[in-house]
Parts: C-alpha cells; sequence; structure tokens
C-alpha cells in the first residue's frame, strides 16, 4: 500500500465498543503503541453522536492527525443511523442504513491547506454525501 495510515472518516456510526480505541480528552497528542499495526482507522470527525440527525461541527484532531502523518482520506457518508439507535437510548430501531463513500482525498490535495481548511474540505464532501437523492 502506498499509505501506512488511511483514516477514514464518517458522518456517524454504529460500532461496538470492543472495535473502539479510547481516547483521553485531556492529552493533547495520541500514542497508539498498542495499534502499532492499524492500516485503516475510523473516525467520527463530530466527536460525538448526533442528538438531531443533522450533521455536526467538526473537531480539529482528526485532521491534525492526517495533516501530520500525511494520509490518505475516506469521506464516508451514513444515512439513517440516527434513526436505528439514537445517542441516549439503547434500543435499536429496525431500518435502513446507506453508507456512501466519497473519493480519497490524498495528501497533495490537502498538503499546503491549514487544519480548518482540511476539516471544512471533509465537511463539506461528506455533506454532500448525505445529501437526499435529488437535492441539489
Amino acid at each position: 500500500s502506498e499509505d501506512s495510515l488511511v483514516l477514514v472518516l464518517s458522518s456517524e456510526f454504529l460500532i461496538s465498543s470492543k472495535f473502539d480505541i479510547p481516547v483521553d480528552r485531556n492529552i493533547s497528542f495520541l500514542l497508539f503503541p498498542k495499534y502499532s499495526s492499524i492500516s485503516r482507522l475510523l473516525i467520527s470527525p463530530e466527536g460525538t453522536r448526533t442528538l438531531t440527525g443533522e450533521l455536526n461541527s467538526f473537531k480539529k484532531g482528526p485532521f491534525h492527525l492526517a495533516k501530520n502523518t500525511g494520509t490518505t482520506i475516506i469521506p464516508v457518508g451514513i444515512i439513517g443511523a440516527y434513526k436505528a439507535k439514537q445517542k441516549n437510548d439503547w434500543r435499536l430501531t429496525p431500518g435502513k442504513l446507506i453508507t456512501r463513500f466519497g473519493q480519497p482525498i490524498k495528501q497533495k490535495e490537502f498538503e499546503n491547506l491549514s487544519v480548518e481548511e482540511i476539516r471544512d474540505l471533509v465537511f463539506d464532501r461528506i455533506q454532500h454525501l448525505i445529501k437526499p437523492e435529488g437535492s441539489s
């Protein structure tokens, strides 16, 4: 593979806690020595589940990671996860989930952008992926 790490940035997701990597929000950097063989990392750039079903603003952490490692970013839009499992409800509701993968964003596309500009670029790409069919 051309990249040692690929960040998969998703709008919302359902994931088993056995696959979670805990993040201490009080530290300014992340080290994953236990996970050094990771080649793909799924990050929800919103930092938390949505309370409304709408895309929340993105945190800067994932974009610092992308810029500092020169990794490829794959935007992913997931539609329907909010209806299937709301944040403060333990019950799952049967429904349809739609996952849309955007074009990979290679380092060359964002190497001259600030962290905030990378964040905004990815936000726009994911927003486009989750737009209802037929809307412009």
